[in-house]
């Protein structure tokens, strides 16, 4: 049996057993033998309670009463007997740890992170009072912390009710995880672990029924040895177990990275330059390197990158990712880091091929793109490709890493098969142009052959024959060949070119050089000497209105003289005639034309003008100073009114034509005619109809005037230089009858009016 009376004596009865009777075999008191249960109670009493060993926190006290006993009334007290089990309660606390890194590194919690304990079957939930209790990290140290949920106690009671297998053994399954949070931008734990309570009750191994209390063993996802092992005594005696259950690590997100790969293009031309198959026993090889100066480039791809060209005639760049890593280690602007290639073929070393030793710059800009927690997005690498500073695409990565294929950026190469060694040759030939009696036995010239490949840059040819330079003289008649002249260089084609460098000529005789071709350049070329042109001169002169003074257009003057075919120049829109090109001598210039709306005069002017050599000033001479209006220098001396010389601005004038017309009025009558009468002058363009007559003036005839009048100044022709016919009309005067005659004599035109009134016979 199990005793406990809070500290107060006791008294011990075995029911059947008849009053006072004697002991069959001894009583055992905590192991302690006794010969009656009278001694085993005195002892308890005495030795134990009496003396203060034994209290209500102590250890059950196991008497063997199995023998037979009786009841002995003289120990019994009145106090009841507690006969509850006195095993102490086990109590324990669950902790989870939680550290958190930024770039592998540890890191202020950005945010407070929560775990969460949930029960499994119905002794955990029982144990635990709820289905799960969630506990907020305390954070430590930098990138570390602790979450501890409170002690769970195990008591008698709670033993005594847990359901326990057939070894006695109650068991308290826990699950432990990491309540996920919301920031896109962290990578939570989200594992799970389990935790397990077994608790079992242990007696003292003498089987004297005397019980240790309870042990409580800790077992970690499922491990078969427990990770902590300790009884009702330990939690009596010290503190409560603390079990690390595990450690749960979260980090910040590295960025997604982002792969780029490019395509570039080979093209193969024959030797003609057309477009023909790669030769499939050929390797192409392109480079993808970065700047010399671009310490970005050099941090994501040191060596650079290559392809070689399939038979597609495609060839693919795969540049190593961009990495978290990589975009924080390389050097921005405002938040963009920049990678600078260089595209390019390599040079194959085949002599039979012009291998294209084009440049082409590629850039790769990375950004980051901010997380949107609305959207549930995490932060990502932005890159994008320009080529030839020509953009090509972009992507972004998020949850997942990204990869953008470039197949279109434009980046080709073309090799061209070099033709093979065809050998040329270059004629040169010497002509002279003076006249034949001209000897130049003993005269030379030295030529020089030259190349280029672009026609831009021209270098002498060098030649094992020693024959550049070459002088040409009467004695290998004034000719030469090249030979044996390559067609190509590297399969580009060479232009061939002759130069005069140099003329001696017996008497020191200037001789210009001509081509043919045109600038020395192809396979047989003539370079023909001629004798110095003789220097010209021109002259130029103003065409002007006599009144207006402006510039006439359209005037025409012939030059002759001084055994030079006649020429003719047209005066421009100022009014400006010009002769150029003239030997030097003394030429007559006459109008033979006159602006549109000008009579040209009669005589037409002409005037002389000298050319003399080596002079800048050509010197106008006429008889009539007139015609020659508006010279800014006259000879020295010279009477302005009389004929003379012109050294500066000529001009010659016209005056633009003009004419006149007259009306008279004659009365046939009694002279009881009106005192005056108005007549009207008009005109129209030579040709048009009736309807086109228009007023100019009116003036009113008169005794005062003799009924005469006359109009004079007027336009013969109207500005595009059409003629004008001009008639005068008078109104009717009431009974008479009227007759007009006209007449015109060069350019005055005259009209005579008659009114008549007729006579009435006298009355018979």
């Amino acid at each position: 049996m199990f005793i406990k009376n809070n500290g107060n004596s006791i008294s011990v009865s075995s029911d059947g057993v008849p009053a006072n009777s004697k002991v069959l075999s001894g009583y055992t008191v905590n192991g302690q033998s006794f010969d009656t249960l009278d001694a085993a109670v005195k002892y308890v009493n005495e030795e134990l309670i009496g003396n203060g060993q034994l209290t209500c926190a102590d250890p059950v006290i196991t008497i063997d009463a199995s023998k037979a006993v009786y009841l002995d009334t003289s120990y019994q007290t009145a106090d009841p007997i507690d006969v509850n089990d006195p095993a102490q309660p086990l109590k324990v606390q669950f902790q989870a740890k939680k550290n958190y890194t930024e770039n592998g590194q540890p890191a202020a919690f950005p945010e407070n992170f929560t775990f969460r304990l949930t029960a499994v079957g119905d002794n955990a939930k029982r144990l635990l009072g709820a289905d799960s209790i969630e506990q907020k990290v305390t954070e430590g140290a930098t990138g570390t912390g602790t979450a501890t949920w409170n002690a769970l106690t195990v008591s008698n009671d709670e033993f005594n009710r847990a359901d326990k297998d057939d070894t006695g053994t109650a068991t308290y399954m826990f699950k432990v995880s990491e309540v996920e949070g919301s920031d896109p931008d962290i990578t939570y734990d989200t594992t799970e672990h389990t935790v397990t309570l077994k608790v079992t009750e242990e007696y003292q191994p003498d089987q004297t029924g005397v019980t240790n209390g309870l042990t409580g063993k800790v077992y970690i996802d499922g491990a078969t040895e427990p990770a902590k092992t300790f009884t009702s005594k330990d939690v009596a005696d010290g503190p409560i177990p603390i079990i690390d259950i595990t450690t749960f690590v979260n980090s910040k997100k590295s960025l997604q990275p982002v792969g780029v790969s490019l395509q570039a293009t080979k093209h193969f031309q024959d030797e003609k330059g057309d477009e023909t198959t790669i030769p499939a026993d050929k390797t192409f090889t392109f480079d993808l390197t970065p700047n010399t100066d671009d310490t970005n480039a050099k941090l994501l791809a040191p060596n650079g990158v290559t392809a070689e060209v399939g038979a597609d005639g495609k060839a693919l760049w795969a540049l190593p990712q961009i990495t978290s890593d990589i975009y924080d280690k390389a050097t921005k602007t405002n938040g963009v880091a920049s990678f600078n290639f260089t595209a390019s073929e390599r040079n194959g070393g085949d002599s039979n091929i012009t291998y294209d030793m084009t440049t082409v710059p590629v850039r790769l800009e990375v950004s980051k793109v901010e997380a949107d927690a609305a959207a549930g997005t995490p932060a990502g690498l932005k890159v994008e490709v320009f080529v030839d500073g020509q953009p090509k695409g972009s992507v972004t990565s998020g949850k997942d890493p990204a990869t953008l294929s470039v197949t279109n950026s434009g980046i080709s190469f073309t090799n061209t098969k070099k033709p093979e060694d065809v050998k040329t040759s270059v004629k040169v030939t010497k002509v002279w142009t003076d006249s034949d009696s001209t000897d130049h036995s003993k005269d030379s010239v030295k030529v020089t052959l030259e190349q280029s490949t672009d026609g831009q840059t021209w270098t002498a040819v060098t030649r094992a024959e020693k024959d550049n330079p070459v002088t040409l003289n009467a004695g290998n008649q004034w000719t030469h060949t090249w030979g044996n002249l390559p067609e190509s260089v590297n399969g580009t084609k060479v232009q061939y070119r002759v130069r005069e460098t140099k003329v001696n000529v017996s008497g020191g005789t200037k001789y210009e050089a001509s081509y043919s071709p045109a600038g020395g350049v192809g396979s047989d070329v003539t370079i023909t000497n001629a004798p110095p042109t003789p220097d010209t001169y021109g002259f130029s002169f103003t065409k002007i209105d006599a009144e207006s003074k402006a510039g006439l257009q359209g005037a025409v003057f012939e030059l002759t003289g001084n055994g030079v075919a006649a020429q003719q120049s047209t005066s421009d829109d100022k009014g400006v005639v010009s002769f150029s090109g003239l030997p030097a001598g003394t030429y007559t210039v006459t109008e033979t034309k006159a602006p549109t709306g000008y009579d040209l005069p009669d005589p037409a002017p002409s005037f002389t003008v000298t050319l003399a050599k080596d002079q800048n000033n050509p010197v106008f001479s006429t008889d009539d100073k007139a015609g020659l209006v508006g010279c800014r220098t006259w000879a020295s001396g010279e009477d302005a009114t009389k004929a003379g010389t012109c050294t500066d601005g000529l001009k010659v004038s016209n005056t633009k034509p003009k004419v006149s017309v007259s009306a008279s009025k004659t009365w046939v009558d009694d002279g009881l005619h009106p005192s005056s009468l108005e007549v009207t002058l008009q005109r129209r363009l030579q040709g048009a109809g009736d309807d086109a007559w228009t007023d100019v003036r009116s003036e009113t005839l008169s005794d005062a005037n003799k009924w005469k009048t006359v109009w004079t100044g007027l336009d013969k022709y109207d500005a595009s230089g059409k003629a004008y016919e001009y008639r005068v009309i008078e109104a009717a005067t009431p009974g008479y009858t009227q007759a007009v005659t006209s007449s015109r004599t060069g350019d005055a035109w005259s009209f005579a009016f008659k009114n008549t009134k007729p006579t009435t016979p006298p009355p018979t």
